[in-house]
Parts: C-alpha cells; sequence; structure tokens
C-alpha cells in the first residue's frame, strides 16, 4: 500500500490534514502573540479531542467555547506585545472579527475530520484521532516557535 493511500485510509482526506496542520501553525503563532495563560490553551486541547471524537456533532459546543474566548479577549483587553496602542481601536476589533471567523471555520474542518474517522474501523479511527491530535498539537507548537523566534515580525 502506498503512502497517500495509507493516509487516506487511516487519517481521512489528505487536504483536510494539509489544512489543519497548517491551521495550527496560524493558531500556535496567534496564542502565542496573545501570551494566553495554560487554562484557555488546555481548553483548546479539550475542545480538539471533543471535536474528533464527536465529529460534527460537536461544532455548537466548540462554537460556544470560541465565542467565549472572543468575548474574554474583549472584556479584558488583551493584545499582542507587537500591537501598537496608538492604532485607532477598530482595527483590533476587525483583526477579532477576522480570527474568530477563522476560528469558526476551523471548528467546522476539524469537525468534518472527526466525522470522517467515525466512519473507519475502530482501530483505525483510534490511530486516527491519535495521529492527528499529534500533528495538531506539534503544528501548535511550531506555529509558537516560529513566533518566538520573531517571524514575520523580526
Amino acid at each position: 500500500m502506498s503512502l497517500p493511500v495509507a493516509v487516506s485510509h487511516r487519517l481521512g482526506h489528505p487536504w483536510i490534514l494539509l489544512l489543519l496542520v497548517l491551521g495550527m501553525v496560524f493558531w500556535g503563532w496567534w496564542l502565542a502573540a496573545l501570551a494566553l495563560p495554560w487554562g484557555p490553551i488546555l481548553g483548546l486541547g479539550l475542545i480538539l479531542v471533543y471535536l474528533l471524537g464527536v465529529g460534527m456533532g460537536g461544532v455548537i459546543p466548540a462554537s460556544v467555547f470560541c465565542s467565549m474566548g472572543v468575548a474574554a479577549l474583549v472584556a479584558l483587553d488583551y493584545f499582542p506585545e507587537f500591537w501598537p496602542m496608538n492604532l485607532h481601536y477598530k482595527y483590533w476589533a476587525l483583526t477579532i472579527m477576522v480570527l474568530w471567523s477563522a476560528a469558526l471555520g476551523y471548528i467546522c474542518l476539524v469537525g468534518k475530520q472527526g466525522s470522517d474517522l467515525r466512519q473507519r474501523p475502530s482501530r483505525d479511527r483510534q490511530w486516527g484521532r491519535g495521529i492527528t491530535l499529534g500533528m495538531m498539537l506539534l503544528a501548535m507548537q511550531g506555529g509558537r516557535w516560529i513566533y518566538q523566534t520573531g517571524w514575520p515580525l523580526g
């Protein structure tokens, strides 16, 4: 069995996996930029596990978690350290709205991956969830590393 066929057999569509990994690099970068405490990051990890297990049925609870996170960002005035403080607040509001929209799209993508994995045999499903989650968490760490090295700001 060739590698692309094996990946497709165990993990689902390769383009979804690519988007999941690239998306987690993006979110790892933003989480590092916002310097969030470990609580919300742990909550994100639990939501990912939940979405991979439940599939599209978990999109609504994950969206509520995301919306609460956006509300907390606004209420607590979280800004990344690179954000110029003399810039009008409407630009930060627009940035948060774009991030919120991207997060909702990412939630749907993880839910789709979870639904695809639910249709696999039990052994492939468990391996697929573990490998997918591991790849996403490594990609998130990669995004944090990219931010810490100063790219593209530095």
